[in-house]
């Protein structure tokens, strides 16, 4: 699946012109090259007003489709803890077997999620780690 875009009218909060930008819905680095960089350092996320230059990180979902490492990371910027939901995508892409597939609702969960599974690590087991390290450094501060 290569990569998906839509264009959206953005209004400059700085000058308040309108322009238009465009919003990535879907990524994939096996097929666009350079793609992953860009999501990674956030570029692909960047905009800048045309007519007064100000610049700002959009926040938009955003899939993210790595079919060389098997492994879908859904971007939902603000999405409630409780509305996370991996059986949801799993149900929608039940097709795709032996992929992983989760959903994040921040931009740093989203280059975590990725770096994790590029490095053929398990994100659970990862992210039950993070929580007993966390457990154990507030033991210790308490």
């Amino acid at each position: 699946m290569p990569e998906k875009k839509i264009t959206k009218a953005i209004v400059c909060p700085m000058c308040g012109e309108m322009s238009k930008a465009d919003v990535y819905t879907s990524i994939n680095p096996s097929v666009t090259k350079g793609v992953r960089r860009r999501a990674l350092d956030g570029e692909l996320f960047a905009w800048k007003c045309p007519s007064c230059g100000y610049s700002a990180r959009l926040t938009y979902p955003i899939l993210y489709n790595d079919m060389k490492n098997r492994f879908m990371v859904y971007f939902i910027p603000k999405i409630d803890h409780f509305q996370l939901c991996d059986n949801e995508l799993e149900e929608k892409y039940s097709n795709l077997r032996n992929i992983s597939k989760r959903i994040v609702p921040t931009f740093n969960s989203f280059k975590e999620k990725i770096f994790i599974f590029e490095s053929g690590l398990d994100d659970m087991s990862v992210e039950l780690t993070k929580l007993a390290i966390s457990q154990t450094v507030s033991k210790k501060l308490n």
